[in-house]
């Protein structure tokens, strides 16, 4: 039996620091008393993971200590793991890694359970022994040095087609298939790739993965991942890799009392995200079953985990000066999803492709990195009034203008660059130096904007 450690001194504890728990860590810094726990004690920008597995990208710029982002007087963070929470007691029960004999009672006034999701097998046998999970930074560094290991000619598999599926099959055609190092698969149970998704969208991912070499497989359902192959309901594929990306369930976190868990494992909430059956327990994120408009539930995705977070956050506060809370709700403004350096996306209704698209996600992600930083404007795009979508969507206006000006210039300054190749030397024996003098200002120019761009 372990000796626990007894701390109240703290108001608000936020259980877990993905996009919906460091969301409402950032609003409630420095206005309560404020406990973060998190068993890494860093955040990562999960949505860029691919990114990283492909080695199109750089782990850095993702990965953000905790400590470096709530800095609050009131505040602190513990990195531990939550081990059990009980609702009555209202009590969080941690232990520091690697030493799980050891453990804390972390007490509150108010909890935000954010701990996310975990890996959902879905009943197939072997995954957890013989499939690479897809669930973090360190699972896609994994992923990208055993790539760089495989022979020419090697067979990876992607279960599941989902978003983070098809970002990652796309990611790693660049990053690897390109140079025919290796042949992917992706293959989901469903009839199509992105279910739910917009169908142009779908379209038109399918046409750039196909065109990359990427063979798609839906309609055909895993039950068994083993040591080199994969069966299938209908069939045996041989493989020499396999990615498991195929859905989460919510964490099977231990509560006590237990409670109402629906759709994957995800906790039953009301429409102000409560724990049904308490007012001051709050669900968000990928464990929370929140109800949308449509009568299903809100999507385990970044955009739904960012704004939940937000929304309890400000209720929360709200309901501390004695004001009524709002219900959530939850309205998708668009979905975009990177195919290695390419996009494809609808935002408002608004289909996009190509360099328009990019900038837009880029956007997405430099904003969530302004709030990291603790811009307080990069939080108006997860208020829901026309004044603060009118003042984000001038920002970004602003932010894809540059990149547009970035491009369009280092266009002009390669060609210029090119065609003065040859004549640099007699323009200077006839004492004529500006191209050197121009090359040298439009070199200044981009890095400037550049600068301004991240």
């Amino acid at each position: 039996m372990s000796m626990c450690e007894h701390m109240r001194d703290r108001r608000v504890v936020v259980a877990g620091a993905g996009y919906a728990g460091l969301t409402a860590s950032i609003l409630l810094d420095g206005r309560v008393g404020l406990t973060l726990i998190d068993r890494k004690g860093y955040h990562e920008m999960l949505t860029r993971a691919h990114l990283v597995a492909g080695g199109i990208e750089g782990v850095e710029e993702d990965v953000v200590p905790l400590n470096q982002i709530i800095k609050g007087r009131h505040s602190s963070v513990i990195t531990a793991n939550v081990k059990s929470i009980n609702l009555n007691e209202r009590r969080v029960s941690v232990s520091v890694a690697g030493r799980d004999d050891e453990c804390k009672d972390v007490y509150y006034d108010y909890l935000i359970l954010a701990l996310g999701s975990e890996v959902n097998d879905h009943g197939a046998r072997g995954v957890r022994e013989h499939a690479i999970p897809f669930r973090s930074m360190k699972d896609a560094l994994n992923i990208n040095q055993r790539l760089k290991r495989v022979g020419d000619g090697a067979r990876v598999t992607i279960v599941g087609a989902g978003a983070t599926g098809i970002s990652l099959a796309g990611a790693l055609a660049e990053g690897f298939g390109r140079r025919r190092r290796i042949r992917i698969t992706v293959i989901d149970a469903l009839d199509d790739i992105l279910h739910g998704w917009d169908g142009y969208m779908v379209g038109r991912v399918r046409e750039l993965l196909e065109g990359d070499g990427v063979e798609i497989l839906t309609g055909r359902k895993v039950v068994e991942v083993g040591d080199g192959y994969i069966v299938l309901e209908d069939g045996r594929l041989s493989s020499d890799m396999v990615i498991w990306a195929a859905g989460v369930r919510g964490s099977s976190v231990e509560l006590v009392p237990e409670v109402k868990r629906v759709n994957g494992g995800r906790i039953a909430v009301d429409a102000f995200a409560r724990v049904e059956g308490y007012d001051d327990a709050f669900a968000v994120g990928d464990i929370s079953a929140l109800r949308v408009g449509d009568g299903g539930y809100a999507p385990q995705l970044a955009q739904s985990a960012v704004r939940q977070g937000y929304m309890v956050a400000r209720n929360l506060l709200k309901s501390m000066d004695g004001m009524a809370m709002s219900p959530i709700a939850y309205r998708k403004q668009g979905e975009i999803i990177s195919i290695g350096s390419r996009c494809v996306g609808s935002v408002y209704g608004m289909r996009m492709d190509g360099e328009l698209c990019r900038y837009v996600e880029e956007f997405i992600a430099y904003n969530y990195r302004r709030m990291l930083q603790g811009d307080g404007s990069a939080l108006l795009a997860y208020e829901d009034d026309p004044v603060s979508a009118a003042l984000t969507f001038s920002r970004a206006l602003s932010y894809v203008s540059a990149r547009y000006m970035l491009s369009v210039l280092s266009r002009l300054y390669g060609l210029y660059a090119t065609s003065m190749e040859g004549s640099i030397g007699s323009s200077s024996k006839r004492g004529g130096g500006s191209s050197s003098s121009m090359c040298g200002f439009m070199h200044s120019c981009l890095e400037m904007i550049n600068r301004h761009g991240r």
